[in-house]
């Protein structure tokens, strides 16, 4: 049903659980930890923590990816007094990870990963800056953020999905606008009902009662999404060829839209003809 509504991201941990945790073990950090020369202590904390979470979790490729990420973008911003480049740490990241294991490089998880990443840090600055000419009210100019998310990371992982699954969920955009901030909330209550746990209080149980019912609830719509008339493009004899002129053709077109790049439009076009040839060639 996950799958099929455009949002089994959810269920496999990745850098969007790990980022709401690190904005949550952050903000409290900060708080407890107020004075501004103790700002490296909190930094310190909070890498520790998500280091912990992701032993905890067992070290899958999205969590190392996300984790070691924000490592040494923290690391980043030390060196380079509050700046940093994130493509530059993205790239970084990537290169000490197939230092330690060369095969995660045709790990379907590590790709999917780091091709969500790149495209969401070269395309949704575009994709807002777009938005922000026209003056949103806040909670439209949220949703129009994630609309912006999402589409950036479809841009960059639905050629993978096809080549390696050949399925593509039509409704993802809808599905993420309910589905990332849903998340927020079950990952703060459940951080809320362990710490409840650990101190054995009387509001465990209800907070738990809570977590229960609203995980049912994101259940019972996602299922009922994944039931709509086209829910699931199906594609056959995607092959690697055809994923490779994709790529093509979003890299090409990209430029040509965003750059003003010329000739871009002739090789996105190019591009165009050699996905369209796989396709009616396939054997």
């Amino acid at each position: 049903a996950y799958s099929d509504a455009g949002a089994s991201h959810v269920l496999a941990l990745s850098g969007l659980h790990v980022g709401v945790i690190y904005g949550i073990f952050a903000f409290v950090f900060r708080k407890l930890l107020r004075r501004h020369r103790l700002r490296w202590l909190c930094d310190v904390l909070t890498v520790a923590a998500l280091w912990l979470f992701a032993m905890l979790a067992g070290l899958p490729v999205s969590v190392v990816r996300a984790v070691a990420m924000c490592t040494l973008y923290v690391f980043a911003r030390w060196v380079s007094d509050g700046s940093a480049s994130s493509l530059h740490v993205l790239s970084l990241t990537a290169l000490l990870m197939l230092l330690v294991r060369p095969l995660w490089l045709f790990d379907v998880g590590f790709q999917l990963s780091f091709m969500a990443m790149v495209a969401i840090l070269c395309v949704e600055p575009y994709l807002e800056e777009f938005s922000r000419r026209h003056r949103l009210h806040p909670i439209w100019g949220y949703l129009v953020g994630l609309l912006c998310m999402s589409l950036a990371a479809q841009f960059g992982t639905a050629p993978l999905v096809l080549y390696h699954f050949g399925t593509f969920p039509c409704y993802f955009l809808l599905t993420n606008v309910f589905v990332v901030p849903s998340l927020s909330i079950l990952l703060l209550l459940s951080l809320v009902w362990w710490v409840l746990l650990l101190i054995d209080a009387p509001w465990a149980l209800s907070v738990g009662l809570l977590l229960q019912h609203l995980v049912e609830c994101m259940n019972k719509v996602l299922e009922h999404i994944g039931t709509w008339p086209g829910a699931v493009l199906h594609v056959e004899g995607y092959g690697l060829g055809t994923m490779l002129f994709t790529y093509l053709f979003l890299l090409f077109a990209g430029l040509f839209a965003i750059k003003k790049w010329k000739r871009g439009a002739l090789l996105a076009l190019a591009s165009l003809l050699g996905l369209l040839l796989t396709l009616l060639l396939k054997p």
